[in-house]
């Protein structure tokens, strides 16, 4: 079931935004640089929350400079792909259900159904999904492959249940509309009329014509006069005019003249519609609107469950991306061998340039503190800071 991975609420659900952080030890000391950073940030309080995460750098196998800018290209180019998957899977389960707001849950190894929050701010890197011992661009390899066969499997579904979907609005827009384009198969039965209005033999034949009511005067005047062989007093009207005034007749002529009657018919505003009474055509027509809701309603299931287990999956994904980039980030500013704290931060609604700031005096030299800010304030192309940063968008 979808549940398991996805709430429904009918509430608006305000989405909290996430980041990540690196930094080299302050007095080469653990206990001081997480203390300071709390205390500089204002974090556990109304600014936000913050946790560690033990990475372990030392059972990563990094790479050289040149290999860890290489992956910091292909990496940021998969976060992409990503993030937009992500969005889409947001958008289709929105579609399959409007009107509610949804909150996606995590699966991982040990819990069933975290939130994003608590995931995130539990997150162990899995090694049973990525693997440490292997290199960091084998990784993002992984991950890449990964992400390519939810995205097939995913568009299959939609694909599935698309076609279906629109199948069976195809055959439902036909019970609407006017007697012009309604199927009549669902308009002439019982209690309207019966086998006995329509006659069909060897030689002769029924056809039904859509009179406009400000017509209905000549049409019983003159329909006779269409063509020969017109069975004379053989009309009858079915029922009374729809909401566009038209109204609905038959009338019985010879086969042969019937393409001369429709031509006739055309030319004083009568459509003639092609029409067969069959009783066993509206009990075809009813069940193949059963089995089309039933397999769209199972097909919608799927879709929903897919949606919900890929987005676990991508997220999931997305998550050890994210943090991937962080530790190649602080291995570039900080080198192989220098000690790395490394945290998960949630900043209060609107707290997150008051964060940076604390963040910015406490790691910056005061010389140099207007190289650092967001993107529009150094007028930069991306926002830069005296620690490693990597922002969560989804």
């Amino acid at each position: 079931s979808s549940d398991k991975y996805i709430n429904y609420s009918q509430k608006r659900i305000l989405m909290a935004n996430y980041f990540v952080i690196g930094s080299s030890y302050l007095n080469n000391s653990y206990d001081l640089t997480w203390r300071k950073i709390q205390e500089s940030a204002g974090l556990n309080s109304a600014n936000g929350k913050a946790k560690c995460i033990d990475l372990e750098k030392e059972k990563f196998r990094m790479g050289n400079l040149d290999s860890l800018m290489f992956a910091a290209t292909q990496i940021q180019k998969l976060d992409t792909m990503i993030e937009s998957q992500l969005k889409k899977i947001e958008r289709q389960v929105q579609d399959l259900n409007p009107g509610k707001e949804t909150t996606f849950k995590i699966e991982t190894r040990d819990s069933a159904g975290l939130t994003v929050d608590a995931y995130l701010h539990s997150f162990k890197w899995d090694d049973s999904k990525y693997p440490r011992n292997i290199t960091i661009s084998e990784t993002i390899k992984e991950i890449a492959k990964k992400v390519h066969m939810i995205e097939a499997d995913l568009r299959n579904k939609t694909q599935q249940f698309q076609d279906k979907k629109n199948l069976l609005t195809q055959l439902t827009k036909k019970d609407t509309g006017n007697l012009n384009t309604r199927d009549l198969t669902d308009v002439l039965k019982a209690p309207l009329c019966d086998k006995k209005d329509f006659v069909y033999s060897e030689y002769l034949t029924t056809l039904v014509a859509i009179v406009p009511k400000s017509n209905v005067e000549l049409w019983v005047k003159s329909y006779e006069s269409f063509a020969d062989f017109v069975v004379p007093g053989s009309t009858k009207q079915f029922g009374t005019e729809d909401k566009d005034g038209l109204t609905l007749w038959r009338v019985v002529l010879f086969k042969m003249v019937q393409d001369e009657f429709i031509m006739n018919a055309k030319s004083q505003k009568i459509t003639v519609r092609d029409f067969k009474f069959d009783p066993k055509a509206l009990e075809e027509r009813e069940s193949q609107k059963v089995s089309l809701d039933s397999q769209t309603n199972k097909l919608q299931t799927l879709l929903l469950e897919t949606c919900a287990q890929d987005y676990s999956e991508l997220y999931t994904a997305y998550a050890h991306l994210k943090v991937l980039k962080l530790l190649s980030d602080c291995v570039m500013r900080y080198g192989i061998n220098d000690k790395v704290i490394t945290a998960i931060i949630t900043p209060g609604n609107g707290k997150d340039r008051k964060i940076h700031q604390g963040l910015t005096k406490l790691f910056a030299d005061p010389k140099n503190m207007d190289l650092y800010g967001t993107k529009e304030e150094i007028d930069d192309a991306e926002d830069f800071y005296p620690y490693a940063y990597v922002k969560f968008n989804v």
